[in-house]
């Protein structure tokens, strides 16, 4: 006499076929992770940090926050899922300058500027266009170098810790998924 002991093990065999099937399209994860980068890229220009949290230096001329007047560089950036990979990143051709900083160095140069002369005889102090001015003076500016201070967007080397355990938050969530 044989005795055999018969296990059901479907659910075992559907739980292995969805994760067999779940690591052969690694798009759902791969998407979620740059939808996750994306939006921690976004924290940081709202706070004005780094992603490892270093505040970016201030503005010295103006007033506000660096980096968001107009919003383009911000909204530019995006991300792209490719083969097992992610990569996000902007077009904007000015971002380098601002991501790693920059000086340029200015060459000497003349140039008429553009003013308006006031009834009084006075003249206001603030720069107009040539077609709205109604007085011209020829200027001279020496060579000189203006710095762009690094402002850093995107993690250039390792992801910062925070950053690397939500990653691994959202795959161990879509492996769990899958079982």
């Amino acid at each position: 006499m044989t005795t055999g002991i018969t296990i059901n093990d479907l659910e075992v065999q559907t739980a292995l076929a969805r994760l067999s099937q779940q690591l052969k399209n690694n798009s759902p994860v791969l998407d979620a992770i740059g939808a996750d980068l994306l939006k921690r890229v976004q924290l940081n220009f709202k706070s004005s940090q780094s992603p490892d949290g270093a505040a970016w230096k201030a503005l010295k001329s103006r007033k506000g926050k660096p980096l968001l007047d107009t919003t383009r560089l911000r909204n530019s950036i995006t991300y792209q899922v490719d083969g097992d990979s992610v990569a996000i990143g902007t077009n904007v051709i000015y971002a380098a300058v601002h991501q790693f900083g920059h000086t340029f160095d200015r060459a000497a140069r003349s140039q008429h500027a553009y003013f308006n002369q006031r009834k009084d005889g006075s003249i206001n102090r603030r720069f107009v266009a040539k077609h709205k001015s109604n007085f011209a003076q020829r200027v001279t500016i020496g060579a000189h170098s203006v710095t762009i201070p690094a402002r850093p967007f995107l993690p250039t080397t390792a992801l910062p810790p925070v950053w690397q355990e939500s990653i691994l938050n959202i795959i161990s969530k879509h492996l769990s998924q899958s079982i």
